[in-house]
C-alpha cells in the first residue's frame, strides 16, 4: 500500500469514527540461538501484533524484520516497531560463550616422518575438562599412529561449554630407504665390482672404504667384510655387509716327458691344493692317465678347484726315436752303430748277461768273447741291443784272473806290470790306440795313469793280453 494511500486511509477513519482510539501496538522478537559460540550466530526475528509499520534494531540500526547477528560477546538486541504513530520496543539477549584455543603438537619435525615410524599428536585446548575427539574415532588428549601413506589427522576439542573447535593436522610420509646387497667371491689376485640395490633412488651411499658410489671395485688380499649405508628423504639410514671370499689360487706343474717311440708314458701332476678336478687337452679328467704319442706335441692341463679358481700349465712330451743297434767287425775293433753324438754305449757279455765294466765307448777292440752292444738315446730311455757276437778267433787271448799279470787290477792312478826282463809290453785303450810300448829291464814295472781317464784297457805281454780297469 501507498504511504498515501494509507494516510488517506487514516483521515477517512478518524471522520468516521472520531470518538474511537487506535489500539497500542506490540511486538515480540524470538531468538534462534539465545546461547552461541564464539564465531556462531543467531537469527532475531521481530513479530507485531499489526503488521504494516516499521522495524529498528539496536545495535546495528537495520531495519528488517529478521536479523541473523554473530556477536563477539554476549549482546541484548532491541527492535523498535512503529506503526501510525504508535510505536512498541522488545529486547533479547544473545550470550556469547567462548570457543577453546585449540593447539596440536607431534613428536614428529614439520610433522614429517619415515615409513615404518610413528607420531604422535597432542591436542590442549587450556580449559579445564576440554575433551577430544579425532578423525578416527579415539578419544583422548594423544593420538598416535604409524600411517604408511601422506595423510591428514583432524580433531575437535569440545568445551565444557558445549563449544567445539576443530583443527587439520597435515601429516607427510617419506618412503624409509631399503637396501639389498649380496655376497661375492674371487680367487686371490682378483678384482670385484660389489654394489648395493636401494629403494627409492637419489640418497646418498656410504662405504666403510669411504667410497659413496652406489658400486665400487676391491682387491682384497684375504677375505673381507665391507658395510655400506645409504640414506635417503632425511630417514635414518640402512646398513648392510658384503662378504668378499677370497679364494687361494691353486698351482699345478707336468713334467716334459721323453718318450721312445711307440712307448707309452703316464702323465701326473703335482698340485699345492688337493680337491680339484683335471682336464686335459686331450679331453682326459683323471687324475693320471696314459698317453702314446706318435709325435712330438705339446700338452696343457687345466686344474680347477670347486670355488673354480684354477691354474693352467702346458707340457711337452717329445717323441724320441728308438735307435736300431748294430755292430761292424773289422778284425780290431767291435764299432757300435749308430756312432754319433747324442748316445750312449754300454758292451755285455752275453754268456753272463752281464755289463762289462768301463765298456761304455762305441769302439771295442776285438777279444775273444760273446758280445753285444747297447745303444741308448742321451737324456731317454730309449735303447735298443744288438745281436750278440761269437769271436773266437781273435788275435789277443784274454788270460784269466789267475793268470794276471798287473795288479792291482783295478787300480786308482798306477799299476804294477810283472814279467821277465826282455818282455815286450803294449797298452791299448779301448779304441785299439796304443798308449804305452815298452820292454821290461826289470821282473816290474810300475806305469801311471793320471794323464788318462778311467775305463778299461787292455795290457799285451808278448802273446797274451789282460784287461785293466781303472777307477
Amino acid at each position: 500500500m501507498q504511504i498515501k494511500q494509507f494516510l488517506g486511509l487514516v483521515l477517512l477513519l478518524s471522520f468516521l469514527l472520531p470518538d474511537q482510539p487506535f489500539a497500542q501496538v506490540t511486538v515480540v522478537v524470538s531468538n534462534s540461538n539465545p546461547s552461541i559460540c564464539t564465531g556462531g550466530n543467531s537469527t532475531l526475528t521481530a513479530t507485531p501484533s499489526s503488521a504494516g509499520g516499521t522495524f529498528l534494531w539496536s545495535p546495528g540500526n537495520l531495519t528488517t524484520q529478521s536479523i541473523s547477528v554473530s556477536p563477539s560477546s554476549t549482546v541484548t538486541y532491541t527492535v523498535t516497531y512503529s506503526l501510525f504513530g504508535s510505536t512498541a520496543s522488545a529486547s533479547t539477549t544473545v550470550t556469547v560463550n567462548v570457543s577453546p584455543t585449540l593447539n596440536v603438537t607431534t613428536n614428529a619435525v614439520n610433522n614429517t616422518l619415515c615409513t615404518g615410524q610413528s607420531i604422535c599428536l597432542t591436542a590442549s585446548s587450556g580449559v579445564n575438562g576440554s575433551q577430544f575427539l579425532w578423525s578416527g574415532g579415539q578419544q583422548g588428549a594423544t593420538y598416535c599412529a604409524s600411517p604408511v601413506n601422506s595423510t591428514s589427522y583432524s580433531v575437535t576439542c569440545v568445551a565444557p561449554n558445549g563449544c567445539t573447535t576443530s583443527q587439520s593436522i597435515p601429516v607427510t610420509v617419506s618412503m624409509a630407504p631399503m637396501i639389498q646387497t649380496g655376497d661375492y667371491a674371487i680367487c686371490a689376485g682378483e678384482s670385484t665390482v660389489i654394489d648395493a640395490n636401494v629403494f627409492p633412488q637419489g640418497g646418498v651411499f656410504s662405504w666403510s672404504t669411504g667410497q659413496g658410489q652406489p658400486s665400487i671395485t676391491v682387491s682384497p688380499s684375504s677375505s673381507q667384510v665391507y658395510y655400506v649405508s645409504y640414506a635417503v628423504n632425511g630417514c635414518a639410514p640402512v646398513t648392510d655387509s658384503v662378504i668378499v671370499t677370497v679364494n687361494p689360487v691353486p698351482t699345478v706343474s707336468v713334467l716334459d716327458y721323453n718318450v721312445c717311440q711307440g712307448n707309452s708314458q703316464m702323465l701326473s701332476a703335482q698340485v699345492s691344493i688337493p680337491g680339484g678336478s683335471y682336464q686335459w687337452s686331450n679331453g682326459a679328467t683323471t687324475t693320471f692317465q696314459t698317453v702314446t704319442p706318435a709325435s712330438t706335441s705339446v700338452m696343457w692341463l687345466n686344474y680347477q678347484m670347486p670355488s673354480g679358481c684354477f691354474a693352467i700349465d702346458s707340457f711337452n712330451i717329445t717323441v724320441v726315436p728308438t735307435p736300431t743297434a748294430t755292430m761292424v767287425n773289422d778284425g780290431i775293433n767291435l764299432t757300435a752303430v749308430p756312432n754319433a753324438l747324442g748316445y750312449n754305449y754300454q758292451w755285455i757279455n752275453c754268456i753272463t748277461q752281464q755289463n762289462m765294466p768301463g765298456q761304455t765307448s762305441p769302439v771295442f777292440p776285438v777279444i775273444n768273447g760273446t758280445f753285444a752292444v747297447v745303444v741308448s738315446v742321451a737324456q731317454s730311455q730309449c735303447f735298443d741291443t744288438s745281436e750278440c757276437l761269437v769271436i773266437n778267433n781273435a788275435s789277443f787271448n784274454e788270460l784269466g784272473a789267475e793268470s794276471g799279470f798287473v795288479s792291482p787290477n783295478p787300480f786308482v792312478e798306477s799299476m804294477e806290470i810283472h814279467g821277465i826282463i826282455g818282455d815286450m809290453i803294449t797298452v791299448y785303450n779301448l779304441a785299439g790306440n796304443v798308449i804305452f810300448y815298452l820292454k821290461l829291464d826289470s821282473d816290474s814295472v810300475q806305469l801311471a795313469f793320471i794323464e788318462h781317464p778311467s775305463g778299461v784297457y787292455f795290457v799285451r805281454k808278448n802273446q797274451h793280453i789282460q784287461k785293466i780297469i781303472k777307477i
